[in-house]
Formats: structure tokens, C-alpha cells, sequence
């Protein structure tokens, strides 16, 4: 694939870094649209364009459109602020930036999802407002070759996940686990981050697929955080808690300065992060295991 001009949004995220450092490494031309000066720093050690803008400012996106041959958009959040809403986020947003790529004349566009997002059955705000916005990508799409990608939990070097529950274990000898019974497919990163260069290389291939990104295994939420206690050589005593205890447990963590866990949270909990139709195959790729990843970086951790 020879190089092309790349527009990213979200690339200061867990994903986002890694796509920078594989599409720098590429060749690829990246331009970084961050939202402050401190997410430009952390991408200071890359080798691409970073640009500070207001993303709820058209004026200051358009400006960055010109010329590209794609626009990836992986923003997301978990849990919404006042100033920064599920509805503006995953909803507003990536319509806003498909509608500059068609202004623009940017033929492809790359929209980053989740499992199982759904504007029909979505159980919580997140879900919802994920599956929202993904629709309205695909349906409104025209003249532009919209793909998107909708991976169930992403695991690798410092994720969200594992690195956060492992920094907690080791002041936890107890840890009180919400929804343990929900099920998940972890993914690489890496492997997300390739399906991402092999869409952006066939953009015509894959336009109008919505592309679930599965790992090769099923892991209730209990068996991963087991997996991380025997990884670390932690010593933690997990209780999996009821649902009546599951439910409150969101609503009072929800009301505490930084959110860790949100009654919207559990709500997501409440449908597995799985897919009967995993899209890896269909970009001709063998998906790695959580094991062969994770266990030597865990072990460090120790």
C-alpha cells in the first residue's frame, strides 16, 4: 500500500497511539486532530501532523479535510460530562466528520464502534448512542466509502482494562465484581489496528461493512479478572455480586468524583460483547489470543 493522507481523530486514545506509531511506520501522511495542547503532547514522539482544534467548531475541522484520502474517527467515552455528552460524542460528532469528508470531496471514512452497540437494543446510553451514531454513518454515507469497525473489549500494552484493574489489585484483597457472568471476545490491539490498515487500503472492498472484531476465545468478566489475579501472582479474593448489589453498586461509584464504574456501565453489562460474525476472517486475518499477549506483559506487573 503506498502512502496516503490520513485525518485521525481520537489518536491520543489507547487505540488511537497505536494506529499513530503503525501508520507513521507505514509511510502513511497522519495529521492528529487533538482537543488540547496536552494530548498534543503525548503524541510528540510520533512522526505526524498534530493539530489542536475545537471539535465542536466546523469552521476549524473543515480546514483540516483538504487533500485527504481518508478519515478515521476513533473517538469515544465511557462515561459522559456536562460538557461532554454520549449524544455529542457518538452521535454528533462522527455525522459531523462524515459530512466534512463529503464537503471536502474525502472518499473514505473510517468509523470506530463497539460491541454490541445498537440504536434498537441497546440497554444503556452508551450502547445506544454508539449504535446512533453508527447508523446514521452508514445511512447518510453517500459518495464516501464508510466502514465501520466494532470491536469487543481491546487488550495490549497498557489498555483501559487489564492495567487498571492490576494497579487496584494491589491495595484490593477483596474486590467486589459487578456482572461477572457477562461475556466478552478480547481483542488485540494490534490486531484492531491492522483491520484498520487493511480497510484503509481497499476502501471500495469494504465500503458499507460494519466489521465486528472478535478474539479467538470467550471470557466471562469473572475468568479475565482470574486470569489477571494468576498472571500477577496477585492474592485476591473476587465476589461476584447480585444483581440488586451490581446495580447499586453503579449508581453509588456513579456519584463519586471520577467515575470507575457508572450505573450506565452496568447497564452495557447487561448484554454480552460477542458476535456471530466475526469480521476477521473476512479481512484475512487470524486473530491472537489473549494468553500469548497478555501473560508476558502482565507478568511484569508481578
Amino acid at each position: 500500500m503506498t502512502g496516503k493522507r490520513l485525518l485521525v481523530t481520537g489518536g491520543s486514545g489507547f487505540i488511537g497511539r497505536h494506529l499513530l506509531a503503525r501508520l507513521s511506520d507505514e509511510g502513511h501522511h497522519v495529521t492528529a486532530l487533538v482537543r488540547s495542547r496536552q494530548s498534543a503532547e503525548r503524541l510528540a514522539s510520533f512522526s505526524i501532523d498534530t493539530v489542536v482544534v475545537d471539535p465542536s467548531s466546523d469552521r476549524e475541522l473543515a480546514s483540516c479535510f483538504d487533500q485527504q484520502d481518508a478519515a478515521i474517527n476513533l473517538v469515544g467515552i465511557l462515561h459522559e460530562t456536562p460538557s461532554n455528552t454520549f449524544e455529542a460524542v457518538h452521535e454528533e460528532l462522527p455525522l459531523r466528520l462524515l459530512r466534512h469528508c463529503q464537503t471536502a470531496g474525502v472518499p473514505q471514512y473510517i468509523h470506530m464502534s463497539a460491541l454490541p452497540a445498537s440504536a434498537e437494543r441497546g440497554p444503556s446510553r452508551y450502547l445506544y448512542s454508539r449504535g446512533k451514531g453508527e447508523d446514521a454513518v452508514h445511512q447518510q454515507g453517500t459518495e464516501v466509502a464508510v466502514t465501520s469497525l466494532r470491536p469487543s473489549i481491546v487488550f495490549g500494552p497498557n489498555d483501559h482494562f487489564f492495567f487498571s484493574f492490576a494497579a487496584m489489585l494491589r491495595w484490593m484483597p477483596v474486590l467486589p465484581l459487578a456482572c461477572p457472568n457477562s461475556r466478552f471476545a478480547p481483542v488485540f490491539v494490534g490486531d484492531v489496528v491492522e483491520a484498520i490498515l487493511r480497510v484503509v487500503a481497499e476502501p471500495q472492498r469494504f465500503a458499507g461493512n460494519r466489521l465486528d472484531l472478535c478474539g479467538p476465545e470467550v471470557y466471562t468478566l469473572r475468568e479475565l479478572i482470574e486470569f489477571l489475579v494468576r498472571t500477577t501472582g496477585r492474592r485476591c479474593f473476587i465476589v461476584g455480586l447480585p444483581d440488586s448489589l451490581a446495580r447499586l453498586q453503579g449508581m453509588v461509584f456513579g456519584a463519586l468524583p471520577k467515575k470507575i464504574f457508572t450505573l450506565d456501565n452496568y447497564l452495557s453489562l447487561q448484554v454480552d460483547s460477542l458476535s456471530k460474525e466475526n469480521g476477521f476472517p473476512a479481512l484475512g486475518m487470524t486473530p491472537r489470543s489473549l494468553g500469548s499477549v497478555m501473560e508476558p506483559l502482565l507478568r511484569n506487573e508481578a
